[in-house]
Formats: C-alpha cells, structure tokens, sequence
C-alpha cells in the first residue's frame, strides 16, 4: 500500500466521477508512482527516514504522475477521449510533472553530468 501517494489523494486532486479509491489499478498506479519517484526521480531526498513526507511539489507531481499512469492503462496507443468526445493525444511526457518533480531539464544542475570519459 502506498505512503505519500494515495489512491484517495490522487481522486480528491483529479476530483473525476465515477473513479474509486479502491479500484485495483488505481492502487497499482499509486504505489509504482511513489516508488519511481523515491526510487528513481528524485533520489536526493531523504526517504531512509520513517514517516517522511515529500514537499508539496514533489508529493503532487507523484500523485499526477499516477493519475496519468491509471489514465494510460485505457489507452495504449496514446490517444484518450476528450472533455467533447474528441480523441485527444496524450503527451510522452507532461511537463508539468517534470516540472513539479524537478526532472529531466528541470532538474538540478549536476556538474559533468553530460561528460563521457573513455
């Protein structure tokens, strides 16, 4: 079960009908979404440490970034319906939550990190 990233989270910030906080995928969602973000995306925080709570940013760049991964699992080839019906492209990657969760070109400046020594 999920820390910090919460399926009830994720539904009371997406505020959508008809999704339950108890729905399997969404569960899923949530927990790959927490440990991606403590695993992967921002290792620089001190997740050792019992009861730690992100900040605000990062805690909800996680529970967009799940939402957008439960948002996915009816779409695999990219394309969801639109508030007008319309299908609607979803991006590869949301700049926002790159953003909220200081990846990619959003994240901290690493001295020689693009450097390949042989």
């Amino acid at each position: 079960m999920p820390g910090w990233c919460t399926p009830t989270g994720v539904v009371a910030h997406v505020d959508v009908k008809g999704v339950s906080a108890s729905s399997v995928p969404l569960v899923n969602a949530c927990a790959a979404a927490e440990a991606w973000v403590e695993g992967t995306a921002r290792r620089d925080l001190a997740w050792a440490s019992e009861g730690f709570v992100p900040p605000a940013d990062v805690k909800l760049g996680g529970l967009m970034l799940a939402w957008r991964w439960y948002q996915r699992r009816a779409a695999p080839l990219g394309v969801v319906t639109g508030p007008s019906g319309d299908p609607v492209e979803m991006l590869r990657n949301d700049p926002d939550i790159a953003r909220l969760l200081g990846i990619g070109g959003n994240g901290r400046f690493v001295f020689g990190a693009g450097v390949i020594t042989t």
